[in-house]
């Protein structure tokens, strides 16, 4: 069976790849970041998902599944959960809190002897929800130009994303590497930004 466009995009990221993933429903979400994830697992890295704690009953399933397929043994990958906490979600959140995280996870990265860091975030889009659009951009637009040596997937709720300002839509989107978004079932859009 042929990967759909959206896998290869995924099986193709190189370290410093950030792609943007547009859903419309935790169903349409989770194919991609399974894949991501597993793969990440599968490959010795050290996979880390940065999610708001209200939404940690939706990713309970996803991250039971990962775990479950994945695989384990000595070269199994390791998962770590950052969670967001809603205090945080503040105008006087930006780049400089992205950077103390980067550093913490690439330095278990490497005290664990991971071969990699791959990101799964809902940092930006948890901003945004929160109306604070400056914020998301800043994080955005500062993770793509660090190229940081990791493989970084952002999630954002399509409902809440199209709210936005245009400005704002092509400021992220144009932050990213590849775009997916999750249109309906399993029917996707998938393009180079």
């Amino acid at each position: 069976m042929v990967a759909p466009e959206w896998a290869r995009v995924l099986d193709g990221l190189a370290l410093g790849d950030h792609v943007i993933v547009l859903y419309n429903d935790f169903s349409g979400l989770e194919p991609p970041v399974k894949r991501f994830m597993i793969q990440g697992l599968q490959a010795n890295e050290l996979v880390v998902a940065l999610l708001p704690i209200q939404e940690m009953d939706h990713w309970r399933g996803i991250l039971d599944h990962v775990l479950t397929h994945a695989g384990s043994g000595a070269e199994a990958g390791s998962v770590q959960i950052i969670p967001i906490l809603p205090s945080r979600l503040t105008e006087d959140t930006g780049p400089l809190d992205v950077v103390s995280i980067v550093r913490r996870v690439l330095k278990d990265a490497r005290a664990e002897g991971r071969t990699g860091v791959r990101v799964v975030g809902r940092l930006a889009p948890a901003l945004l929800d929160k109306g604070f659009e400056r914020n998301a951009v800043a994080i955005e637009k500062f993770v793509a130009q660090q190229r940081f040596p990791m493989k970084i997937m952002c999630l954002y709720d399509a409902t809440q994303f199209a709210k936005a300002p245009a400005s704002f839509l092509s400021e992220v989107v144009g932050a990213h590497a590849h775009s997916i978004a999750h249109v309906s079932e399993d029917v996707y859009l998938v393009e180079a930004v």
